[in-house]
């Protein structure tokens, strides 16, 4: 499929969990396990959850235990997340046969989804994960002469509700950290360019899902 001289390509469920630092990978299974749970379409899983469920309890016992800098609990750990992303390995193959390219499907899943070749036109905007749950870091595209950079966030309450947009912070740099969000959620976040020639529209927004 071409989208403005563009091959399309097959979208699919990522293994970008493996890696995530142990806390935030603990929150990312929890939500990938839920997704599954509740969704009729994922019957039947290659894992059963509640096999899934015991190993991510027992990973972040161990992640716990290690606190101590004992080099058996560390080892133990590592086990541990061993099997957990030879787990999601396994469930990530089973959302991606089910889904079979469906956006929705893999959506759904709480797992994060491969990307398009990029378009001609670069987005200003861009939302990345950190090490940290429920923290992300925001990055806008500058201009010419352009000063500060005013934010805006807004969370997801429904795919159905109507967007409301709060003013999120102005800064000097491109790049803005928010935190204290709730895995879980979509926020969506959007910039309008402060110059001296005045401030300019707000950006189309850009959305992702907290972990």
């Amino acid at each position: 499929m071409l989208l403005d001289g563009y091959l399309m390509k097959k979208v699919k469920a990522t293994l970008d969990f493996i890696q995530f630092q142990p806390l935030v990978k603990v929150g990312f299974c929890r939500n990938v396990s839920g997704h599954l749970a509740s969704n009729v379409v994922f019957l039947n899983p290659t894992i059963p959850l509640e096999e899934v469920n015991a190993a991510i309890d027992a990973f972040e016992a161990a992640i716990l235990d290690a606190q101590d800098g004992s080099h058996t609990a560390k080892a133990i750990m590592r086990e541990k997340e061993l099997l957990i992303d030879t787990m999601f390995t396994t469930l990530c193959a089973f959302v991606n046969t089910v889904a079979n390219g469906d956006v929705v499907i893999i959506t759904s899943s709480g797992f994060n989804m491969s990307k398009q070749p990029e378009h001609r036109t670069k987005s200003i905007l861009a939302i990345h994960y950190t090490e940290h749950s429920g923290v992300v870091e925001v990055e806008s595209a500058t201009g010419d002469k352009v000063v500060a950079f005013s934010w805006e966030i807004c969370i997801e309450v429904s795919s159905m509700a109507e967007k409301v947009w709060v003013p999120l912070k102005t800064t000097t740099q491109c790049k803005c950290i928010i935190d204290g969000l709730i895995p879980g959620q979509y926020i969506s976040v959007r910039v309008a360019l402060v110059s001296p020639a005045g401030t300019s529209d707000f950006s189309d927004p850009v959305t992702k899902l907290i972990i």
